[in-house]
């Protein structure tokens, strides 16, 4: 990501990127940077990049770093391959001339200036990122740098320097010098940006999507595609990562709750009267049908089990404190989202678009509604979520009490006891989030490699 325009020392905790994202994916690694070499004045910075390894990707990721300058020009990922193999990944952003205060230019103009170094910054980034990609190049790296150059890729001083350094144009080199043009302002036909990586590597598919397919913005989304057998020399097997039990005892609601589940899906089956037919036909049966029957009850009665423990809960593991009115408006969000991607003419499906209606309590003339009145829907829903949003806490505070309430229905506790064990619980929760992330964890997941020395010294 490049221009992410965020100055990250006056972003909380708990909106910074692996808090934020942390639930995404199965695993992830994140490298991100801004200017630093200013005082921070507001959230808005203009400039920074980032770079995000998911799932496999993440357990390679080895080391991380920024721009010496602390300028933010770019953020790199080191990744560790089979035997001696490398990877590094380099996501840049090279600044417009400058158009403002408080540009990326002008930014970087007034380091340059303060260190007495006489450098057009448009001419800085070039010389900084040849250095240090000779670096990387040095110690055996190969190099995939995905960068918003603001310079013609098929022809410029960015392309020519890239060039030198034996880099290709991954996209352009695959198919042809024909691509798009890469900014909606473009009339050109010329990208400006691109993905350059090292003359080792290949891709197996790569292209543009259209403008605001994947986020909106006034970029195309390029993308390539590199298997792991050419970047790592090896496939490792995904590692199975523990997943939270969603059916426990400690709610009475949730156990009523997949009880009706179990039933609801055990009545199609008629399991239950095939028990009972089972149970007085046991006694005329031999031990090959006995053993046979009761296989086949068991494993309807697992796949049921197993159904119903999977819906009888959604796991709640987000940043925002959760509530029933957070849900709610969560919900609503998802199904304007839905609708808005159908207005467009994006392949949406229409039971996803009947259940999302549903979960959320919307009518289904919702559908009949132009683009405009989604739009307008959207934004005065958004405000909702965000006037909740400041309010979770308290309205957490209230979804306990109602636990609490439950709890004590059952005779166990008293309710006081129950709200003041579930308050703790959750304060303790959100203190060991705030330790992991001033320790520094890199959660990595589990070993994947293995080096020992041998009685000669080889590694």
């Amino acid at each position: 990501m490049a221009e992410v325009n965020i100055d990250w020392r006056l972003m909380p905790e708990q909106d910074r990127f692996p808090s934020r994202t942390k639930e995404w994916w199965t695993q992830q690694h994140v490298s991100w940077a801004n200017n630093r070499t200013l005082e921070p004045r507001q959230q808005l910075q203009y400039g920074g990049t980032a770079i995000f390894s998911v799932d496999k990707a993440s357990y390679r990721a080895t080391e991380k770093g920024a721009d010496e300058t602390n300028l933010g020009r770019w953020v790199w990922t080191r990744y560790k391959g089979k035997g001696t193999q490398s990877l590094r990944i380099i996501t840049a952003y090279r600044p417009n001339p400058t158009q403002g205060p408080f540009t990326v230019y002008a930014q970087q103009n007034t380091f340059f200036r303060t260190i007495q170094r006489d450098i057009c910054p448009r001419q800085a980034f070039l010389f900084d990122l040849k250095v240090a990609i000779n670096q990387f190049l040095e110690v055996g790296d190969h190099i995939i740098l995905m960068i918003d150059g603001n310079s013609n890729m098929k022809s410029s001083d960015l392309s020519n320097t890239l060039s030198q350094l034996s880099l290709k144009e991954a996209i352009l080199d695959k198919h042809g010098l024909q691509g798009p043009a890469t900014h909606k302002r473009n009339a050109t036909s010329s990208p400006i940006d691109d993905i350059w990586i090292s003359p080792g590597l290949e891709i197996s598919q790569g292209g543009y999507f259209a403008y605001d397919q994947v986020i909106p913005s006034d970029h195309r989304c390029i993308w390539i595609d590199i298997s792991f057998m050419v970047a790592f020399r090896h496939n490792m097997p995904p590692l199975a990562k523990k997943q939270p039990r969603r059916l426990h005892c400690k709610d009475p609601r949730l156990v009523q709750n997949y009880i009706k589940l179990y039933h609801k899906y055990a009545e199609p089956l008629d399991l239950f009267r095939r028990v009972q037919d089972f149970e007085k036909r046991a006694q005329c049966m031999s031990r090959s049908e006995i053993i046979q029957e009761y296989e086949a009850l068991d494993f309807l009665r697992c796949e049921i089990t197993a159904k119903a423990e999977r819906r009888c809960r959604k796991l709640r593991k987000g940043q925002v404190a959760y509530s029933p009115e957070l849900n709610a408006s969560r919900l609503k969000i998802k199904a304007w989202l839905l609708l808005i991607s159908r207005a467009k003419n994006f392949k949406i499906s229409s039971r996803l678009i009947k259940r999302t209606l549903n979960k959320a309590g919307l009518p289904r003339e919702s559908r009949g509604l132009s683009l405009a009145s989604l739009e307008d829907q959207l934004k005065e829903e958004y405000r909702t979520y965000y006037q909740i949003k400041g309010e979770a806490n308290q309205l957490q505070s209230t979804a306990l009490e109602s636990l609490a309430e439950a709890l004590a229905a059952q005779g166990k506790i008293e309710k006081e006891k129950m709200l003041k064990a579930l308050r703790e619980r959750e304060q303790q929760r959100s203190t060991a989030r705030k330790i992991r992330y001033l320790r520094g964890k890199i959660r990595t997941g589990s070993t994947t490699m293995v080096s020992i020395i041998d009685s000669d010294g080889v590694r």
